[in-house]
């Protein structure tokens, strides 16, 4: 079996953990160090393959992490994808505020949303030019359906609804929900194409896409995690993730 070096993720960061178990599970040696030790291929965890000290060696999602949030919104859309509506903080200043609140104020680079502030009127929106807090905004869409597609390249092999115990848009970041696997959607060609574009859009190999199901019945990439929650061994997103990183580390000479 091939050895693994899993490249990225904090030291007890769960998803690295879990995944590190599954791939062992199957025979793999996993590494978690780029130096001092051998290893066959690298699966690049929210680290891209910059660093010249990494062997080159096949590597999956060698290119992660090339485009910082801004620049990812402003991809899927030359890429033809549906997103929400999204404009700089230079560009807002002028904006005619024709779009509905509320407005995400948000930053090139950010950690789980814990940044993101909710602007529901213009005086909130002016404190933000004012203090220069964040780099961009993106329009709330209302929507019927929050769900996460796991993609491997052209093809989604998980799907999650998230279902929120209560609706708060002002901190939707913090709220209880849990997630329900929907095996029924993987089929779901309207909800497919946007969610493997939007993946394949950022140059890489795998990822988490976050997708609103609109109350207009379209369907509204967020984002593209690239270090996805497999926080649990039984997780089935993690368990079908760890068989295709190993079957294209076997794969690899």
């Amino acid at each position: 079996m091939k050895s693994i070096y899993i490249r990225g993720g904090d030291a007890k960061e769960p998803g690295v953990l879990v995944l590190k178990e599954h791939l062992e599970n199957k025979g793999h040696r996993v590494v978690r160090r780029k130096d001092g030790q051998d290893y066959d291929v690298v699966v690049c965890w929210g680290a891209s393959m910059r660093d010249p000290l990494v062997k080159r060696v096949p590597a999956l999602n060698g290119h992660v992490n090339s485009f910082d949030k801004y620049a990812a919104l402003d991809r899927f859309v030359k890429a033809g994808i549906r997103t929400p509506e999204f404009f700089s903080v230079e560009r807002g200043m002028h904006h005619e505020y024709n779009d509905p609140f509320p407005w995400f104020a948000r930053k090139f680079h950010h950690e789980k949303g814990n940044d993101i502030r909710v602007c529901r009127t213009r005086k909130d929106v002016e404190r933000v030019f004012e203090n220069r807090s964040h780099d961009f905004f993106s329009v709330y869409i209302p929507h019927d359906q929050e769900l996460r597609a796991w993609v491997y390249k052209n093809k989604v092999f998980a799907v999650y609804h998230k279902q929120y115990r209560v609706h708060d848009v002002e901190n939707y970041k913090r709220m209880e929900f849990r997630s329900e696997l929907r095996d029924d959607l993987l089929n779901e060609r309207a909800l497919i194409a946007p969610a493997t574009n939007a993946v394949e859009a950022l140059r890489m190999d795998f990822g988490a896409v976050d997708i609103l199901h609109g109350e207009d019945g379209k369907y509204y990439v967020l984002e593209v995690n690239s270090m996805p929650d497999i926080s649990s061994t039984i997780r089935v997103s993690g368990i079908r993730l760890a068989n295709i990183i190993s079957d294209w580390a076997q794969a690899q000479r």
